[in-house]
């Protein structure tokens, strides 16, 4: 195990959040509140530097998964910790602290003191800006680390122009991070731009951009969607598409490549009516009058971006929309379109293999389905352990549902987080192990994984 690696990739992340925490020092309001976020980053910057120093070099070359995979857990799980220290120095309590940067870092949106999140301007653009970064984050780990059939049963085929090569683990993260900023952050541009000239203000147009397309769902209105004209919203349901599709289409497409639209991305773009469609009828169809609140919904939900427009929809079809997710290779959480996919595939493959046992039935490509079914169960065992945590604690069973999903899914704008803290314990677990990946996250609990 290279830990010399895994500690660079941290200490230089921590320079990340240093730099983040500088830019929310401006939009402070007063001088206490300035002085914790420049507090926070000189923790952050110090620690990285230190740590960056100190660490010994080695050759990056040749890093493997479990290299990759504890970058990961370095970045979602170990670095909430200093991302809070601004938060609890604002007020907050410091596990209250920790729950919202863990949070906005895997892009979940739930809040535990949702009062300090709209105390300031600068406590906003904090979360934005953590649910920014941790969107990109994922892009790039996900990408380099996690597309192995083992760990989620589909390979996705990177383009060349993104290729990862061979020689390692780490170095294809930085490779793919380096490829992967100029399309996100023009993304992102693009997006705070159509919201302003759509009406939004521009604090809250940048806030809004930040958070739709790393599907982090922050809002810096506590009025919520309803404090902006419905312009805003048809940006913000684009945003969020951009935000589950592949991000290999969308980076594409953005630089003005020739893109071919991947077989997730159609999925998406053919759920997002169907399901807009579901919950028209479950509302009593009026003609096309709230034809753009089902669509942001839909689209709202299949992202995992979690803010609900106008009426709730149906909760069985709003639930099983947010397990689904989005692309693999995107910001969105759940389970995951590919997923969906090959276990759609495999179930017809295995009934048509009853009807006709004896035919033969060509071999399924880019996908393993014992590592589909594997990751499946695993998802459908932690959700179940989460729910009955919940249950536990008094909540009914569709509040305990749905806050359980919100968390595991990455859509926590969806429910409102529980008071009991043993509660919020198993919900910030389960916002890691959703943006970790269940199956690879339960590789740290073999002994097989740490053998050199």
């Amino acid at each position: 195990m290279n830990w010399a690696i895994v500690a660079r990739f941290f200490f230089f992340w921590l320079f990340i959040l240093a730099a983040g925490a500088l830019g929310a020092a401006a939009f402070a309001e007063n001088g206490t509140e300035r002085d914790a976020f420049l507090i926070g980053a000189a923790v952050c910057g110090f620690v990285g530097a230190a740590g960056a120093l100190a660490a010994p070099k080695r050759n990056p070359a040749g890093t493997r998964f479990r290299e990759g995979l504890m970058i990961g857990v370095a970045i979602w799980v170990g670095s909430p910790a200093f991302a809070a220290i601004p938060i609890a120095l604002s007020g907050a309590h410091p596990f209250a602290a920790y729950f919202d940067a863990l949070s906005a870092l895997t892009t979940t949106g739930m809040w535990l003191e949702p009062d300090v999140v709209h105390a300031s301007r600068a406590q906003v653009f904090w979360r934005a800006q953590l649910s920014w970064i941790g969107g990109f984050a994922t892009l790039a780990i996900v990408a380099a680390v996690l597309l192995r059939r083992e760990f989620g049963g589909v390979r996705v085929r990177t383009p060349s122009v993104f290729g990862a090569g061979e020689r390692g683990v780490a170095p294809a993260i930085g490779r793919l991070a380096r490829a992967f900023i100029l399309p996100y952050a023009a993304l992102t541009t693009a997006s705070a731009a159509l919201l302003f000239f759509a009406g939004a203000p521009k604090f809250d147009a940048l806030v809004l951009a930040l958070g739709s397309i790393s599907t982090g769902g922050v809002i810096p209105d506590p009025a919520r969607l309803s404090a902006y004209p419905p312009l805003v919203h048809s940006v913000l349901a684009l945003s969020a598409t951009f935000g589950a599709i592949s991000f290999f289409l969308a980076a594409l497409l953005i630089t003005g490549r020739r893109a071919k639209i991947d077989e997730e991305s159609r999925a998406i773009l053919f759920l997002i009516p169907a399901l807009a469609v579901i919950f028209a009828l479950h509302s009593g169809w009026s003609g096309f009058s709230r034809a753009g609140e089902h669509a942001f919904n839909a689209v709202s939900l299949l992202s995992t971006y979690g803010w609900i427009l106008g009426d709730a929809p149906p909760l069985t079809p709003a639930l099983v929309a947010t397990c689904v997710g989005g692309s693999v290779i995107s910001t969105a959480g759940g389970l995951k379109i590919a997923r969906w996919l090959t276990v759609f595939r495999r179930a017809r493959r295995e009934l048509r293999r009853i009807a006709h046992p004896e035919a033969v039935s060509p071999r399924a490509r880019n996908a393993d389905a014992l590592g589909v079914w594997v990751h499946f169960t695993a998802f459908v065992l932690v959700l179940s352990a989460l729910m009955l945590v919940l249950a536990a604690g008094g909540a009914e069973l569709p509040e305990a549902t749905t806050a359980a999903i919100a968390a595991f899914a990455n859509a926590g704008p969806l429910a409102q987080a529980p008071d009991a803290p043993y509660a919020q314990a198993a919900l910030a677990l389960g916002m890691a192990l959703g943006r970790i990946d269940t199956v690879a996250a339960l590789a740290l609990l073999s002994p097989a994984f740490w053998r050199s």
